[in-house]
């Protein structure tokens, strides 16, 4: 009785989107159990717990590919950017190399299932310092935050 009530009380109410990402976790579910468990120690992270949260209950729709015929494919921006080609020129030698490009040929890697707690706790760290010092951020609402800004601050860490 008493395991079942230290279980039940270290268990955090997670919101119910964030309960279906982690149960499409799989393996990955403990990675991003860390990050909600790292944000709901101090009450002053509340907000980057809420964001965790947001991050968590949407990724299941996002992630990336990976296969040697993407690998063979990425040159082709290089190429296009540097050589003053035809794009279809440059497109067409592609082709003749490696074959039409088809997404049946790589593989999908659901980012649910991919993503580490250190990662995804360096990023939200970062957003936040940059949503904090930026001039714009006293401007914006965590829910905008949320919703446009912090997308595209974790993307372009990524890059």
């Amino acid at each position: 009785m008493l395991f079942l009530f230290l279980v039940c009380a270290c268990t955090r109410n997670n919101p119910p989107g964030v309960k279906n990402a982690l149960k499409l976790a799989g393996e990955n579910r403990q990675e991003l159990e860390k990050v909600l468990e790292h944000y709901s120690q101090n009450p002053k992270d509340s907000l980057k717990y809420q964001a965790a949260c947001f991050l968590i209950e949407n990724m299941p729709v996002y992630g990336s590919y990976e296969g040697e015929l993407l690998d063979n494919y990425l040159p082709i921006y290089q190429e296009l950017a540097t050589s003053g080609k035809n794009p279809q020129a440059v497109l067409d030698s592609f082709v003749q190399r490696y074959g039409y490009f088809s997404f049946q040929r790589v593989k999908w890697k659901p980012d649910i299932r991919e993503i580490n707690a250190a990662y995804l706790i360096n990023n939200i760290e970062w957003a936040f310092k940059v949503w904090e010092e930026q001039p714009w951020g006293k401007n914006v609402l965590f829910d905008d935050f949320c919703e446009y800004n912090y997308p595209q601050i974790l993307d372009n860490n990524n890059n």
